[in-house]
């Protein structure tokens, strides 16, 4: 049954609020920022807000006679007047306007600047914490989820937490500036601001039209989108496949109705934003014509009228932006939600760590009555297993497919915690050594071969440091496969491409044993790991494998017998 996203959980349920407290809960550590931010647009729309009423004075003046300058400042606001003092003078306000136009300029600049690299460092630090989660939460919980929804999780939804972060900080520097501006209004007119107010409701009420249209865009939008990657992330891995049935017309069909469908979203979103432009602009439009109708009636001097209708219109833009990013709100609540989901660590399993060192197994492994259910199964995958493996011999694990051989091997691996009962290292429970150590003393070859995209040397090092060279050509001759490298133009420098696919399997396979093999294991767990060999190629893989690693510890994991002559001991799991 696949897995149902997100989206389909019903996650995204939420009203704005909530988007902005779960933002604010997983940006912990930025908190601080938003003050900052919300100061300086305060400072930025004071100092907007003076330079306005004094350009306006200036204007008046300028129109009057200079000598009647404070009797021109006297229908000026009272903060105004206090501010510049009982002798002012034409230069004092020239200064003054200078000095808020060069302030306005500088917080603005200041306020980009913080925004930029505050959402530059969000975006990383939640990118780290989800790949770190996906690193250290149970494996059932990442199989659990598709893996086009992780990758567009940790590719471009991490981007959108930091958008939010940056939105609500946006939005109280807009909600500042609005008051501000209000302030100003009613030092100039109550009867304005209280047109302007009114004005500004209807406004909200318009575009409340938007709000359930917004967040549907976004949900579908993040929902269209995961579908895209998936199909790309499949295309990519059966393009061999995709050509041998012959199914390309409909793979290209399917991509070029999916991308037409978020362009058709991305659109319906950019009409969204055209909206909101469009009632922003009409309704300041009404409210400045009924300012300059009333103002006559109400004995309004003029000079207040043309400061009024400076501020409404600077005020303007704050108004617009403020109800955009509330709208945006909506769009970013499907891979907010769904970002934040992943990170959320109540509903995980996480792997205890253990405490207890480990160099080497001296005695035994010892399976003590395991018993293990994968997540929504209806019976155990092992009930109640005991078995023992002991030290520095060949171990055969037996069984048919479902009887549980891969179970013990993640059970052993780490990957899962049993139900019930103990895996026993040397008669210390296994989840009580360190992780670390016990992966470092053991190694794996399965028959599903997760080779990278990168060059020879990069698949068997596989991102660890500490092996020279030698090492590295040894475990190639003991896992057959160095003769083969030789032949590459450029060696063990020779790129693989994709997951390996320009090599055969057989190839990969043994590229996976030199990988298993480089780090001369204590425990080495071979999983039907030579399957694509054949017979003769197997029999002196494994030969070479039981002459290098004699005195250390070998497990197969097979469906076939195995002769006395190649295996010490044999765990059948049907006679368990």
């Amino acid at each position: 049954m696949r897995h149902k996203s997100f989206a389909e959980k019903g996650f995204l349920r939420l009203s704005g609020l909530r988007v902005i407290r779960n933002v604010w809960a997983t940006t912990h550590g930025f908190h601080r920022i938003i003050w900052l931010m919300i100061l300086i647009g305060v400072l930025a729309a004071m100092a907007e807000t003076i330079g306005i009423t004094v350009l306006v004075s200036l204007v008046f003046i300028k129109m009057s006679d200079q000598a009647d300058i404070m009797g021109v400042m006297q229908s000026a606001p009272n903060w105004l007047k206090h501010l510049v003092g009982a002798e002012v003078s034409l230069p004092v306000l020239a200064i003054i306007l200078t000095g808020t136009i060069v302030l306005k300029l500088l917080l603005s600049i200041s306020e980009a600047t913080l925004s930029s690299h505050v959402g530059n460092r969000i975006s990383e630090r939640v990118r780290q914490d989800l790949y770190n989660q996906l690193l250290d939460v149970s494996f059932n919980d990442i199989k659990s989820h598709d893996r086009s929804e992780l990758l567009t999780i940790l590719a471009t939804d991490t981007y959108t937490i930091a958008q939010a972060f940056i939105g609500m900080a946006a939005i109280g520097v807009h909600l500042a500036a609005i008051l501000i501006f209000g302030v100003a209004l009613v030092a100039l007119s109550w009867k304005l601001a209280l047109v302007a107010v009114i004005g500004g409701l209807l406004h909200t009420g318009l575009l409340r039209l938007f709000s359930r249209s917004s967040s549907q865009v976004g949900k579908d939008t993040a929902a269209t989108l995961e579908k895209l990657t998936n199909m790309s992330w499949t295309t990519m891995q059966a393009m061999r496949s995709i050509r041998v049935f012959g199914v390309q017309s409909s793979n290209k069909a399917g991509f070029a109705g999916l991308s037409q469908q978020v362009t058709r979203l991305l659109t319906r979103s950019a009409d969204i934003g055209h909206g909101v432009t469009i009632i922003s602009e009409a309704v300041t439009l009404a409210v400045l014509i009924v300012v300059l109708v009333l103002s006559g009636r109400f004995g309004i001097p003029f000079q207040s009228v043309l400061a009024a209708t400076a501020l409404l219109y600077r005020l303007q833009p704050h108004v617009r932006e403020f109800d955009r990013l509330r709208l945006r709100l909506h769009e970013w609540e499907a891979p907010i939600m769904r970002t934040i989901g992943l990170l959320e660590r109540a509903d995980k399993t996480y792997l205890p760590a253990g405490h207890l060192p480990h160099r080497r197994l001296n005695s035994a492994i010892e399976f003590r009555d395991v018993t293990y259910t994968y997540p929504g199964m209806p019976s155990p995958s092992i009930n109640r297993l005991s078995f023992t493996i002991p030290a520095g011999k060949v171990t055969a694990i037996r069984g048919a497919s479902g009887a549980g051989k891969s179970t013990i091997i993640n059970l052993m691996l780490r990957l899962m915690v049993p139900d019930s009962g103990e895996i026993l290292v040397d008669g210390v429970n296994l989840q009580d050594i360190r992780i670390g150590d016990w992966l470092r003393a053991t190694s794996i070859a399965g028959q599903d071969v997760e080779l990278i995209e990168g060059t020879v040397r990069e698949n068997i090092m596989m991102m660890r440091e500490g092996f020279s060279d030698a090492q590295m050509r040894r475990a190639a001759e003991i896992a057959g496969i160095a003769d083969f490298i030789d032949t590459l133009p450029d060696g063990y420098e020779e790129w693989l491409g994709d997951e390996a696919l320009n090599i055969s399997g057989g190839q990969r396979q043994r590229m996976e044993l030199a990988r298993a093999m480089i780090s001369y294991p204590d425990v080495l767990i071979l999983d039907e790991a030579t399957n694509a060999l054949d017979d003769e190629t197997e029999r002196m893989v494994l030969a070479n494998i039981r002459r290098s690693f004699k005195g250390r510890t070998l497990i197969y994991i097979s469906h076939r017998p195995f002769n006395s002559d190649e295996v010490d001991h044999t765990i059948t799991l049907s006679d368990i």
